[in-house]
C-alpha cells in the first residue's frame, strides 16, 4: 500500500530481475487508482458531511442562544450572573467565529482535520453554555417560583 501512496509500483520480490511482460503489473496500477480514488471519495463524503452536520448544528445554535439571552435577563439576580455573561458571550463570538468561517469554507475541499476540530470546539461552546446558563436555570430559577407559588 505504501507503492500505492507514493505512486511507485515495486518489482516481484521472487526475482531480483524484471519480468519481460508488463501485464504483470496491470493488476497493481489498477489497484493502486482505485485504491486513491475510494479513498478520495471517502473523504469528499465524509468532510462534506461534516459540514452539512454543522451548518444544522449552527443554525439550531442560533435558537439556543436566543433562548439563553432569554434565560440570562431571568437571572441578574444570581450571584454569578457576570460569569455566566461572560461564558454565553465567548460562547456566543465563538459559535459566531466558526459558523462564519464554515459559511466561507462549506463547499471548499478543506482537510477532515479542519472539521472534526471545528466540531469539538462547536461542541465544547455548547457544553460551557449549557453548564453555566441553563443548568442555572434550574438551581435559581425553579426553586424561586416555586416558593413564590407555595406562598
Amino acid at each position: 500500500m505504501y507503492a500505492c501512496a507514493k505512486g511507485i509500483h515495486a518489482a516481484p520480490a521472487t526475482t531480483g530481475h524484471l519480468p519481460a511482460k508488463r501485464n504483470q503489473y496491470v493488476g497493481l496500477s489498477f489497484f493502486c487508482f482505485v485504491a486513491r480514488l475510494m479513498d478520495k471519495l471517502w473523504q469528499s463524503i465524509l468532510s462534506q458531511t461534516l459540514a452539512f452536520s454543522l451548518f444544522l448544528f449552527f443554525s439550531l445554535r442560533l435558537l439556543l442562544l436566543a433562548d439563553s439571552l432569554l434565560v440570562l435577563s431571568a437571572l441578574k439576580h444570581n450571584p454569578h450572573y457576570n460569569s455566566m455573561r461572560a461564558s454565553l458571550s465567548l460562547s456566543l463570538s465563538l459559535s459566531i467565529y466558526l459558523s462564519i468561517y464554515l459559511s466561507i469554507n462549506l463547499y471548499l475541499s478543506l482537510p477532515l482535520s479542519v472539521y472534526v476540530c471545528m466540531c469539538v470546539c462547536s461542541y465544547l461552546s455548547l457544553s460551557v453554555e449549557l453548564v453555566f446558563v441553563h443548568l442555572s436555570t434550574y438551581v435559581y430559577i425553579y426553586p424561586s417560583i416555586l416558593i413564590s407559588c407555595t406562598h
